[in-house]
């Protein structure tokens, strides 16, 4: 069994994805198959599923995407499937080469552009061949101005449109982007971009306001016509929020992707009262004079989107996946955009960056890239932009991903959310299975230790690091003491999970404060167990973050462990599955069990757990069970945007 490093001091860069397109593609193979780079004609199926190898998924593709049917004899060949994927994935610029990639009549310079408070803040303006004005797309990001605009500037300049990359401080290298380079790796020295990054983190600035002041005053630059729109990924999605939160009157569009300034289920701040895990060593329980949140884009204010008074009238598109951490996020921001009538989310399969290989995932045609080109949405900042009728989420919803004619992966559509559903309960009891009865015993509890020192190690689908994302098998996890897993019997017909679920554990600790890790699963019949969501809650917050108490040794308390929404038909023949323990490492720091913070792990303490399984103290997970065909799916020619 692997233990607990505990001399190991981990700092994450926590904001910059795999620079890959967001499910599977180099970004060479999007840059080969636009004919913006020389290289043979992709025609086999390069992404690790596979899916556009067998038949029967290309069939289920077909369906929802007829388009793909280049050659139009009704049948959907691999090559076709691979290139209609390839060409529908946004055209990000491969790194080393974004002087090369820039269209011959592109000009471009660096501005300092004036704050409210007096600061000057470098961007760097690229602006089409021809003549303008043109339609404006801006980028900001702790990156820097350089290397965030150029991820877009491709793509964004063919098509017409000026791109302008902004720095998030004054201390930005006042350089031209020609001269744009990087270390070699492993050099000690910083890249621009590590220098731009690490200048950005330690600012006060306030990025929403300064955003708004720079969609100001490109309104006002004699190349802009006007029409202005935000893009970024990651980071700079929450960049653009940042700005869109303070509704700047001049912002038209913004289109975004994996990125959320929520607080709720976000991997870069607290769930559960727990701190996602940037540093080991030492534990300081949130709340205590020791500790400190993870490093985020300075000034971002966790939530400023859904806490912002008005909804802005912009044309919103955002997109990520069920194996992103900002999958609810994304989708609280949408709820709060939904009433302007034009704002549209896309969630597809994908992670914070390329999956991992070992991951057992839905079939490709499910990448939120697929379904619209984002590029499109830019068409807004044209005089002929077309116009939404309302706001739409378009969700995949998954199922087994091993059989193309089960139900399930396939593409859904609704205007509201979250969608119909009713609650269904499901009890653990103590014989470990999970019955939609209640237990009728008197006393019934099972018990496990949890050692600091013996972490149990993170197997989950949408937590750093990336080499995570996507549903990796938990059996490895078999025969652990202090991992509690309740099955279901096999399941005689399928279940329509869409929404968040959540669990209430019936708990007890010796410990003064402690963890517990609940996961729901889908069990397939080879006895793959694939992970739908998992969450933590430290039990000192179980009545809410402002009213953080200690457990009395023996004492029962309920807690309540809020699920992530997903979208999943459980086939028939699977069965449900749910996990319990108190430690997911490295995605969380291992709690210590002590109260105060502690300083090394050698002042941790062991832990006895009791998760209590009574007629009076039922544990339970509750589902959104979706009815029989009450959910719609996505007709393309039938779409509004």
């Amino acid at each position: 069994m692997v233990r607990l490093a505990i001399a190991a001091a981990v700092l994450l860069s926590p904001l910059v994805p795999s620079l890959q397109s967001q499910v599977f593609f180099d970004r060479d193979d999007v840059m080969v198959a636009a004919g913006l780079k020389s290289g043979p004609t992709i025609t086999k199926d390069i992404t690790p599923q596979k899916t556009y190898q067998n038949a029967g998924w290309r069939q289920k593709m077909l369906r929802q995407f007829p388009a793909s049917d280049s050659d139009g004899d009704g049948a959907l060949s691999e090559a076709e499937a691979i290139q209609y994927h390839l060409t529908h994935v946004r055209r990000f610029t491969p790194q080393g080469g974004e002087i090369e990639y820039l269209p011959a009549a592109v000009s471009h310079w660096t501005e300092h552009v004036p704050m409210r408070d007096g600061a000057k803040l470098p961007a760097e303006v690229y602006l089409p061949g021809g003549a303008g004005p043109w339609p404006v797309v801006l980028i900001r990001t702790t990156r820097g101005r350089i290397d965030s605009a150029l991820d877009y500037a491709n793509e964004l300049l063919r098509l017409g449109y000026a791109t302008v990359g902004g720095d998030l401080t004054p201390e930005g290298d006042f350089i031209n982007a020609d001269e744009l380079g990087r270390l070699a790796p492993g050099s000690p020295e910083m890249s621009r971009e590590e220098r731009a990054e690490f200048n950005a983190r330690r600012s006060s600035r306030k990025p929403a306001l300064d955003g708004a002041d720079t969609i100001a005053w490109i309104a006002q630059q004699p190349w802009s016509n006007g029409r202005i729109g935000m893009t970024g990924y990651s980071e700079a999605s929450g960049q653009t929020k940042n700005a869109l939160s303070v509704n700047p009157p001049e912002l038209d569009v913004v289109v975004m992707a994996i990125g959320t300034l929520s607080q709720r289920f976000n991997n870069f701040g607290r769930q559960g009262g727990v701190s996602v895990n940037w540093r080991t060593g030492e534990y300081a329980p949130p709340g205590t004079g020791g500790w400190q949140p993870p490093a985020r884009s300075p000034g971002t204010v966790t939530g400023a989107l859904v806490a912002a008074k008005v909804v802005p009238d912009v044309y919103y598109d955002d997109r990520t996946g069920w194996f992103d951490f900002a999958t609810q996020g994304v989708i609280d921001e949408w709820v709060k955009m939904r009433s302007n009538g034009k704002s549209t989310l896309i969630m597809g399969i994908g992670g914070h960056g390329r999956v991992s290989s070992e991951a057992r995932m839905p079939p490709d045609y499910g990448d939120a890239d697929l379904l619209f080109p984002q590029i499109d949405a830019f068409e807004r900042l044209r005089e002929n932009e077309p116009k939404p009728s309302r706001s739409l989420v378009y969700y995949f919803l998954m199922g087994d991903a091993t059989d193309p004619a089960a139900p399930g992966n396939v593409w859904k559509v609704t205007d509201q959310w979250p969608v119909a559903s009713e609650p269904v309960a499901w009890y653990l009891h103590a014989d470990r299975v999970l019955r939609r009865e209640r237990p009728d015993t008197a006393t019934a509890k099972v018990e496990y230790v949890h050692d600091p020192a013996n972490p149990v190690q993170t197997l989950n689908g949408n937590h750093m690091p990336s080499s995570q994302y996507g549903p990796r098998d938990q059996r490895p996890l078999d025969g652990r003491d202090d991992v509690l897993l309740f099955t279901s019997e096999v399941l005689d017909e399928p279940i329509e999970i869409t929404g968040e679920a959540w669990a209430e554990l019936h708990i007890s600790s010796d410990a003064p404060d402690t963890d517990f890790v609940v996961q729901l699963l889908d069990i397939y019949p080879d006895g793959y167990k694939w992970p739908v969501r998992e969450n933590i809650v430290s039990t000192r917050f179980r009545d809410g973050d402002e009213s953080p108490q200690p457990l009395e040794p023996g004492k029962t308390y309920l807690v309540k462990v809020p699920l992530a929404a997903t979208a999943l038909v459980v086939a028939k023949g699977h069965r449900l599955g749910v996990q319990v323990m108190s430690s997911s490492y490295p995605t969380y720091p291992v709690h210590p069990n002590t109260w105060d913070a502690i300083s090394s792990y050698s002042e941790a303490k062991r832990a006895r757990q009791a998760i209590h399984l009574s007629a009076s103290h039922a544990s339970r997970i509750v589902l959104p069970v979706v009815a029989p065909g009450a959910s719609r799916d996505f007709e393309p020619d039938a779409a509004s945007r």
